[in-house]
């Protein structure tokens, strides 16, 4: 039998938020086998026929039922199969943006630690920046700029670039008081006194010590990248579902992001349509909350 003290010493964030990724997983690796609907489909009409032998057509979007558990979006596209086809993209996005930005953040953080001016002049800017300037209104303001859009061409690869470049500065800065701490403690004077330089002292000594602390905030990242995805798709900024050619069809590509599915939620809010608004952000609540918990959970 389980004993009620061991119960207490459960790491539950952590089982948690194991059990939560792992479904993120599965579902990124195997969307042919949980989603079966096609979400490249477009049903323009909803043929239906009541009881009494009436037909009707129902216009998407067409609310949930036993052929469309969570509905169609208003361009007649599965919304389940969008958004479990489309997990493989956004979380992509935000586990390359989270590690993109550990890259960036600890060697600046390291060389801050030691006391180099230009390191922590240019952290204490990018966080003053940014305090200023959410880091959503500069990635809506830069995602449209005809320079990224004409050298990435794909809106996911400049979201993924954009919340890189301008979203390590937070992070480099609590690396930084991490690394103070490391080689604030006494046997980092041992390693200066048989010779050790600063390079070897950070790569030998520095950065071992951070690695707890790097796994636990990598996770936590990759959550607040997430959150900035969906604040993103609400304002309507990044929309790789599909775009309109002259003809008036929608082109749609090869994957889709959350991020797209909440583009046109403002046609939505306070109609019985709500489920095009729910779904997603259903979806990114439960990715947010598990990498949160599971970062929570190796802090503990």
């Amino acid at each position: 039998m389980i004993k009620l003290g061991n119960l207490k010493k459960l790491n539950y964030p952590l089982i948690i938020g194991s059990i939560m990724l792992i479904i993120l997983i599965i579902t990124s690796g195997y969307p042919d086998s949980l989603a079966k609907a096609d979400p490249y489909g477009k049903q323009r009409l909803e043929f239906q026929s009541s009881e009494n032998g009436e037909s009707s057509f129902m216009i998407p979007p067409v609310k949930p039922g036993k052929e469309y558990p969570w509905g169609t979006d208003h361009l007649g596209r599965d919304v389940k199969s969008l958004i479990i086809y489309g997990t493989k993209i956004t979380m992509a996005i935000a586990v390359f943006s989270a590690l993109g930005r550990l890259i960036i953040a600890l060697p600046l953080a390291i060389s801050a630690a030691y006391q180099n001016k230009a390191s922590i002049w240019f952290i204490k800017q990018f966080n003053i920046l940014f305090s200023a300037f959410p880091l959503i209104v500069v990635v809506i303001m830069l995602s449209n700029m005809q320079l990224f859009v004409d050298f990435l061409k794909d809106k996911n690869l400049i979201a993924a670039l954009l919340l890189t470049l301008f979203g390590w500065s937070k992070l480099s800065y609590l690396l930084m008081e991490k690394a103070k701490e490391i080689l604030s403690q006494e046997f980092i004077e041992g390693e200066i006194a048989i010779g050790k330089s600063k390079l070897e002292i950070a790569i030998q000594n520095v950065v071992p010590h951070l690695i707890p602390s790097l796994f636990v905030l990598f996770f936590l990242e990759i959550a607040l990248v997430l959150q900035t995805m969906a604040q993103i798709g609400i304002f309507g900024m990044m929309a790789s579902g599909g775009y309109y050619n002259t003809e008036g069809e929608i082109n749609v590509p090869v994957e889709f992001d959350w991020s797209s599915l909440l583009v046109f939620t403002y046609m939505f809010f306070g109609t019985d349509k709500m489920f095009l608004v729910l779904f997603p952000a259903a979806a990114f609540a439960f990715s947010i909350i598990g990498f949160n918990l599971f970062g929570e959970g190796l802090r503990l």
